[in-house]
């Protein structure tokens, strides 16, 4: 596994563009793609379900994307700090080898007391946007490179 820490404005980039999108020609296989996104999506959420509760309006530990476009990304968004924790990037990245597809999972988090932190996860590396050593530690991600500042917002198409 391969930790990578980046800036906001390279995430922002990797986040504007299609993550590994399928080659759509017709409806057959737009709705193959819809069933297959959805089974993705399902099995992360199970998996993160290990952690924590599922809740689409902020009253769980995390949050996941309710729509879906050409693209094998999925978003996760943390909203209890239960889920900050060493368990979660690996349990991410298991999940993600099992597919069929290679898929990627952005995770961004909606907790005040906390310092901005975002990562994008494929199943053989992390990039990571954090200058805050306690969220690293808490992540287990201390130590394995030097944080860059952030300087805006990431923002998923």
């Amino acid at each position: 596994m391969s930790i990578q820490f980046t800036t906001r404005s390279d995430l922002n980039t990797i986040l504007k563009k299609a993550y590994n999108p399928p080659q759509i020609r017709n409806d057959i296989e737009k709705k193959k793609f819809h069933d297959e996104y959805w089974r993705c999506h399902a099995q992360v959420k199970k998996a993160l379900e290990i952690l924590g509760k599922h809740d689409d309006f902020g009253d769980g530990d995390f949050a996941m994307n309710g729509d879906w476009y050409l693209s094998r990304g999925i978003s996760i968004e943390i909203t209890s700090e239960k889920l900050i924790c060493p368990e979660l990037a690996p349990l991410i990245q298991h999940c993600l080898e099992k597919l069929p597809e290679k898929y990627s999972v952005y995770v961004d988090h909606a907790l005040s007391d906390l310092a901005l932190f975002f990562m994008f996860i494929e199943s053989d590396k992390i990039q990571v946007v954090c200058n805050d050593s306690m969220i690293l530690k808490r992540l287990d991600l201390a130590n394995k490179n030097e944080a860059t500042n952030a300087d805006e917002m990431p923002t998923r198409r």
